[in-house]
């Protein structure tokens, strides 16, 4: 998203990079973004990193004769793919694109075209492609047209100012360059012919020994600016000099060391203590509700503010920081309240209401909230303690303005701001009284009740009559009316938990199951929202369905159309009409511009991404409000402010057979080429969108292989086994955090080499030389056909046999894995399918487990592919030997195996599992002098045996194996079907 506000930096909140390389970067002197959009950082600690928002690279090699990383100072990417590394200790490392091993320039204190020193400070390049090198100990200057030959600045003149100068930094602006010196700021003319020194003024009070020291010169906003230890200072034409911006009394001018661009006239402002922003129109300096200075214990030393409006923080042994900017899009609605009630409202909010009053109604946990129309106070009616509601469900009125509450304990009314429970309908249907999970009052006071486990009561009070309707829910174990919608013929529609969606056309007209098409994915639903009197919009835990009654068609909207979840848990239409879907991590919005969904977060201002089923309101004003299991939420978007950019795909990572070769296929490789016999290719991609990047999600297929999508996940990354010669083309499509997708898909050749014996015109003369061979036998055949027609009856019953035995054996190796002798892939799917129907039928559970060994790479790596392939086999072996004869296993690819365990629900499949790892600790690799201890982790499933679909028991096994991995490896994680 792109802000059109300036951004403070109150806006942003600052986090350190979870990625471990990047977490131990000590100091970080430089950041910029390529025109992939690479984040790279010049580190102290490893170098040069490139990061994409989730894993860094180190980018440059190990000093080999140090034995230790690289030291860089600065970096500078060119246009053309060129790389300049400034380091501390090695001095300029030049990289030209495509290229992986570097020119190093020589040192020579005496040589007008060597370096006098290792110690790089700053590099630059300037509107006519020159290359600016500043040292410690002088300026150097290189030439587009031979950049292999350096020329040291003034080498000849050591009265010049400039001569073995230390250089902090360099600009341009239409004037000419402008240097940051030890001792002033100097102009040079672009033909290099005059040259103009600046000292600082006031530097009275600046620490002597760097009183006209200045870390940092920048051209912003048509006005040179420079940092310097005594403060900012701006260029002033009138009268040639430097000027320092004025600090109030309560802030001591900041010891400078970079500036930036920020946005709207504001301007970043690096110091030994901190970040600082003033605004470079009318020069003052930004006061923030903390104060001036953001990040107070921080010594920042470099800026960079990319195209997304994201702040990175380069400091000195701290690292980096990464600024989020904060489009608060969404209020909590505790901050409006009074600190008596606040604690009440940022609970779980279950129900919200407005009623015609104009008074606001929450349902919080153990309490009822309600905020009064004329004076805005809150107050609290307390319901666990006087009442025993543990929950309330719904909150509505009658025709003449009564309040109705929905709860566990009943049906309830509010008369003079207390509660009064109603049995009235209970008696009148001789049913005890129940919890009530739904109730809706139609326009001729007629209530219809969402009874648990019972059906749905429908009270008529007028005619003292009630009665129970859809009674077929008590046939199933905890079935529910989740809710009750109606569409504008005046048709009803119930949806349940376990039974599907109910209409009734008319009032005390028979009930009747609509037939959606999706019946055999979803069985129940957790909302309904009319949409006129054709759509009906249904939520359900496996995405949001469109059905159209009068075609009867349905349409599914999941992830890949931009919803943050598969569990909808409920819907509503605001005051413009926009749709709003409510999930279990966080909220999304139908965008007519981008024909997709929207999602929200933790950044846009939500206190949590739990949203509560039927929590909604939409009030008479248009005020919009929705719950939370931290308490209600107001909906404040703006669309103006918003501006969804598609975010980009890149290549990060390409593997062949273990060898690391990103530096080779980097960002936008147009093919991958593969030797013929090459065992494994890994590509890792990222998708360029640092807002949230732990949610952005990819999908990829590989067309000559499969034309079918996997599903939409956080791995990025695709893995290939011995693919078969030919060509083939990689599709990725990902999305990010805000649901937002990729224009098109990335897409990438791979060309998998054929052998010598492949050649068209080999086989052609094999098979013409095989016909006339044929030819020939068949003339000798039929001479002795009649006598030797029993012995070839013979041989073609024997040769048949043989041939029927061949098939077998060549269906077992298509569905087996060579290595392991296992399932393959294709081979588990086509058992665990048929297994399920089995256990569907015999109402017996199943349970999937996914298992990663850990740490296999290092295996691979340390010992060896041969050794890894051993390791795979033992510990299928070991599989094997745990496994019962009906368990069925498989190797999913890599180092993944997979299990499907019948007659196992969740608990049992854990336990074998815990089983299986105890035994894989007691059993370590052994063979030859290699003794290895290895463990796995294992996501487990357990889901009903009428979730057909293979995807969605991979993915959630999957998503636990993922958290096991996060949480520390070796371990058994349960899937989180409630999600």
């Amino acid at each position: 998203m792109l802000f059109s506000v300036a951004l403070q930096a109150s806006h942003y909140t600052f986090s350190s990079p979870s990625d471990p390389l990047s977490a131990r970067q000590s100091s970080v002197y430089h950041i910029a973004q390529d025109s992939a959009g690479f984040i790279w950082f010049a580190s102290d600690t490893d170098g040069l990193l490139r990061y994409d928002g989730l894993t860094s690279i180190n980018w440059l090699e190990p000093d080999v004769r140090r034995g230790s990383r690289k030291n860089t100072n600065n970096f500078l990417l060119t246009a053309k793919g060129d790389l300049w590394v400034a380091s501390w200790r090695e001095g300029l490392l030049y990289y030209p694109h495509n290229q992986d091993m570097p020119f190093v320039f020589p040192i020579k204190p005496n040589d007008p075209h060597a370096l006098s020193t290792p110690r790089i400070q700053t590099l630059f390049q300037d509107s006519q492609q020159r290359i600016w090198v500043g040292t410690i100990a002088g300026l150097y200057v290189i030439y587009p047209e031979n950049p292999l030959v350096l020329h040291r600045y003034a080498f000849d003149e050591p009265t010049h100012p400039l001569f073995e100068q230390r250089i902090w930094g360099i600009a341009e602006s239409p004037t000419g360059l402008w240097f940051a010196t030890s001792n002033g700021l100097f102009l040079l003319d672009p033909q290099h012919n005059q040259y103009q020194q600046f000292f600082l003024p006031d530097t009275e009070h600046a620490i002597s020994e760097r009183a006209q020291e200045v870390r940092t010169v920048e051209f912003i906003d048509h006005t040179v600016w420079a940092g310097a230890a005594n403060g900012v200072f701006v260029f002033e034409t009138a009268c040639m000099c430097f000027v320092r911006i004025a600090a109030p009394d309560n802030l001591p001018q900041p010891r400078v060391n970079a500036l930036h661009r920020g946005t709207n006239h504001a301007l970043w402002v690096g110091a030994f203590d901190g970040l600082y922003q003033l605004n470079s129109q009318t020069r003052q300096w930004t006061l923030f509700s903390l104060g001036y200075n953001t990040l107070p214990d921080v010594d920042i030393r470099s800026i960079y503010l990319d195209s997304a409006d994201q702040l990175w923080l380069g400091s000195r042994e701290q690292g980096f920081f990464i600024g989020t900017p904060q489009y608060k899009g969404f209020i909590p609605l505790v901050h409006t309240m009074p600190a008596t009630v606040a604690s009440l409202g940022e609970r779980l909010i279950s129900a919200i209401y407005h009623d015609k009053q104009g008074r606001m109604w929450l349902a919080a946990q153990n309490n009822l909230l309600y905020r009064d129309a004329n004076t805005e106070d809150w107050h609290a009616i307390e319901l666990r303690k006087q009442f025993g509601i543990r929950k309330v469900f719904r909150i509505t009125a009658d025709p003449t303005g009564q309040l109705w509450l929905a709860t566990d304990r009943g049906l309830y009314q509010l008369q003079q701001n207390t509660l009064v429970a109603v049995n009235t309908p209970f008696d009148l249907a001789n049913m005890h009284v129940g919890g009530v999970t739904e109730l809706y009052i139609s326009d001729a006071g007629h209530f219809y009740l969402g009874v648990w486990q019972q059906g749905l009561l429908v009270w008529q009070p007028e005619l003292q009559h009630a009665q129970l309707e859809l009674a077929q829910l008590k046939e199933t174990n905890g079935d529910q009316i989740y809710q009750l919608g109606k569409s504008t013929d005046g048709s009803t529609f119930a949806v349940t938990r376990y039974s599907g969606v109910f209409s009734q056309p008319q009032p005390n007209a028979p009930w009747q199951r609509l037939q959606i098409n999706n019946q055999n994915a979803v069985d129940g639903y957790t909302c309904v929202l009319p949409e006129g009197d054709q759509i009906l919009w249904l939520c359900s835990e496996f995405g949001l369905w469109r059905y159209d009654r009068a075609t009867q068609r349905v349409s599914q909207y999941a992830i890949e159309q931009g919803l943050p979840s598969l569990f909808i848990s409920g819907a509503f239409f605001d005051h413009s009409q926009q749709l709003w879907i409510m999930t279990n991590n966080g909220i999304a919005r139908f965008d007519q511009s981008l024909q997709r969904f929207v999602s929200y977060g933790k950044h846009d201002g939500l206190p949590n991404l739990t949203t509560q089923q039927k929590s909604y309101s939409v009030g008479p004003a248009g005020e919009v409000l929705f719950g939370t299991a931290a308490g209600a939420v107001l909906i404040a978007i703006h669309p103006e402010y918003e501006n969804f950019q598609a975010p980009r795909l890149v290549i990060a990572k390409v593997v062949i057979d273990g060898t690391d070769q990103t530096k080779t296929y980097q960002a936008y490789p147009e093919t991958i080429e593969l030797p013929y016999g090459y065992r494994e290719l890994v590509i890792g991609y990222a998708l360029v969108d640092y807002r949230d990047p732990a949610l952005n999600t990819t999908r990829s297929r590989l067309l000559g292989f499969s034309d079918r999508w996997s599903p939409y996940d956080k791995s990025h990354e695709a893995r290939y086994s011995n693919l078969a010669p030919g060509r083939y083309v990689l599709e990725i499509e990902g999305q990010n955090s805000r649901g937002v997708g990729t224009e098109r898909p990335l897409r990438i050749n791979i060309v998998v080499n054929a052998p010598w014996w492949y050649a068209s015109w080999l086989w052609f003369m094999i098979i013409l030389l095989g016909l006339m061979l044929v030819l020939v036998f068949m003339r000798v055949q039929q001479n002795r056909l009649k006598n030797r027609n029993k012995r070839l009856q013979k041989l073609v019953q024997e040769r048949t046999s043989e041939l029927e035995a061949l098939t077998v054996k060549l269906k077992d190796r298509a569905d087996h894995d060579v290595l392991t002798g296992l399932y393959n892939r294709g081979g588990f799917v086509e058992q665990f399918e048929q297994s399920l129907t089995h256990a569907r039928m015999r109402h017996y559970p199943m349970s999937m487990v996914l298992i990663d060994i850990d740490h296999f790479k290092q295996i691979n790596d340390q010992y060896g592919h041969n050794i890894g392939d051993s390791v795979l086999q033992h510990f299928s072996s070991l599989i094997a030997s745990q496994a019962k004869k009906t368990d069925i296993i498989g190797r999913w690819g890599g180092e993944e195996f997979i299990m499907a365990l019948p007659h196992a629900d969740a608990q049992a499949a854990k336990a074998f599992c815990d089983t299986l790892l105890n035994t894989l600790k007691a059993s370590p690799f052994t063979q030859a002098e290699h003794h290895i201890a290895y463990s796995a982790t294992f996501g487990v499933v357990c889901l009903p045996t009428t979730t057909w679909l293979v995807d969605t028991w991979v993915k959630l096994a999957d998503d636990a194996l993922y958290r096991g991995k996060h949480q520390g490896r070796a371990q058994v994680v349960l899937a989180d079907t409630q999600a």
